[in-house]
């Protein structure tokens, strides 16, 4: 159904004909991190995330997993060799 409070004219999972049945009847605004984000879109009432009703829940363990202003190439990751296995390898040859 259409969003009628904060992102009008939008579909949204959470409408209801009741109402919006998110936590408090609305979406949340955009956090700090988010700033950059291509998921970010504005409305009359605020700047709103397009995927998440509520973003500051995906940034409290870490990285938000659709941020598109993040870089998700990790450097090489250095991984733990265990010296048994090396010292086996290395005399096969």
């Amino acid at each position: 159904m259409e969003c009628v409070t904060v992102r009008k004219g939008t579909d949204c999972v959470f409408m209801t004909r009741e109402g919006c049945s998110f936590d408090e009847g609305e979406c949340h605004p955009v956090v700090e991190q988010c700033a950059g984000c291509d998921y970010i879109r504005s409305f009359p009432t605020g700047e709103y995330c397009a995927i998440y009703a509520e973003p500051a829940s995906r940034w409290a363990l870490g990285d938000c997993a659709f941020a598109t202003h993040l870089d998700k190439t990790k450097g090489a990751v250095d991984s733990k060799l265990n010296p048994v296995k090396a010292s086996r390898r290395s005399m096969k040859g």
